[in-house]
């Protein structure tokens, strides 16, 4: 009779604090798409960004579809970044102005003619196409030139904050760029130049 009270005892009070209400916190959605128009030069079909195989002197336009899923009209920023390695070591496109390597010789945004972000107004539940236009050097290059189509939402009005803290979140997509000539490899030199503690 002992272990029968107990029992009621455990289930009543899984009961009352399954119960209890808790504040949960619902992420807005992000409302837009984003996806890459593949040309015919796309040299790796089973992927979705740009993995283009280039001749010196091509020029060609990259087609963007940016599709606004949201019920009303939406403005989008868009350009095309020099990927990077942050400090984690992962392979960055977000910086629109990153500070570059003195040992890179030919980087994306020497090709790209955008040089500013450019905006477009899609209407609600509709997409567009919007086009980045590509150069490569006369000269050939060796290995690849890295960095992606940045695409962000643009906020009609910043976030007010009434009382305590108001987060407002950003979503942008990056679709990659990778420029190649050749398969050739190039292998990796890298140099250490400082260790400190951070």
């Amino acid at each position: 009779m002992k272990r029968y009270w107990q029992w009621i005892l455990a289930l009543g009070a899984l009961l009352t604090f399954a119960g209890w209400q808790t504040p949960t916190a619902h992420a807005e959605g992000v409302g837009y798409t984003v996806s890459a128009k593949l040309p015919k030069n796309q040299d790796d079909k089973n992927v979705t960004y740009f993995a283009l195989r280039v001749k010196p002197n091509q020029q060609e336009k990259l087609g963007v579809v940016i599709s606004n899923q949201s019920k009303k009209s939406a403005t989008f920023q868009y350009g095309v970044n020099q990927a990077i390695t942050n400090n984690n070591g992962v392979i960055d496109y977000s910086n629109s102005n990153p500070k570059l390597d003195s040992s890179l010789k030919v980087g994306i945004k020497d090709v790209f003619n955008e040089q500013k972000l450019q905006k477009v107004t899609v209407p609600a539940k509709t997409s567009k196409t919007v086009y980045v236009t590509y150069k490569m050097p006369s000269k050939k290059i060796d290995g690849m030139i890295l960095g992606g189509v940045y695409v962000k939402k643009m906020s009609g009005k910043e976030a007010k904050a009434k009382k305590g803290v108001t987060i407002t979140n950003q979503f942008a997509y990056v679709i990659g760029v990778r420029l190649r000539e050749s398969s050739v490899d190039v292998a990796p030199d890298m140099k250490l130049n400082e260790v400190r503690a951070g």
